[in-house]
C-alpha cells in the first residue's frame, strides 16, 4: 500500500523520494476526492502501475497537478497513468519543461471543477512560486515548498 489516509475518505499522502541539487529529501503526492467523486493528484510522485491502481480505487482521476515549480518532474508518468486527467500547472513549470502537455495555468482563482471546495493562492518568491491550497472540508491546508525544516532527525535526508 502507497497510500496513507491523512482524512478519512478526503485525502492520502504518499512519500517519495527526490534528490536534487546534491541534496535528498522526500516529498509527497497528495490525493485529494472531491465531491463530485473525481480524483485530484497533487505533487505526483513517479506513477507506477501498483500506484495508479490504488489511486483509480478511490474514484477516477480527473485533475493532474503541479503546484510548484519544482514539482513538475513526474508529471508526464502521471499523465501517461491517468490520459483523461486535466494537467493544471504553477506558472513558470513551462518554462522548465518546454514539451510538457498542460490543460491550464493555475492562479488565485480555482477552477470551476474545485472551486468551492479548494481554496487557493499563488506565493511568489524570488525563486519559487507554488500554489496554495485549502481543502474547505476539512481545513487542510496543502503546501509543497513554501515550509521546508531540514534537521539531522528529518527520514531519509
Amino acid at each position: 500500500m502507497f497510500l496513507a489516509a491523512y482524512v478519512i475518505d478526503q485525502i492520502w499522502l504518499c512519500s517519495y523520494p527526490v534528490r536534487l541539487a546534491g541534496a535528498r529529501f522526500e516529498a509527497r503526492m497528495t490525493v485529494i476526492r472531491l465531491g463530485s467523486g473525481q480524483i485530484l493528484v497533487h505533487s505526483p510522485c513517479h506513477i507506477t502501475a501498483a500506484i495508479a491502481e490504488e489511486i483509480t480505487r478511490l474514484g477516477p482521476v480527473a485533475h493532474i497537478i503541479a503546484p510548484g515549480n519544482f514539482h513538475h518532474l513526474h508529471l508526464t508518468t502521471a499523465q501517461a497513468a491517468f490520459p483523461c486527467a486535466k494537467t493544471w500547472i504553477c506558472p513558470g513549470v513551462e518554462k522548465r519543461s518546454g514539451s510538457l502537455q498542460y490543460d491550464g495555468v493555475l492562479g488565485d482563482m480555482a477552477p470551476e471543477d474545485w472551486m468551492g471546495q479548494i481554496d487557493q493562492v499563488l506565493l511568489q518568491g524570488t525563486l519559487m512560486r507554488e500554489i496554495a491550497m485549502l481543502h474547505r472540508a476539512s481545513r487542510t491546508l496543502i503546501l509543497v515548498d513554501l515550509i521546508e525544516n531540514f534537521t539531522d532527525a528529518t527520514p531519509r535526508v
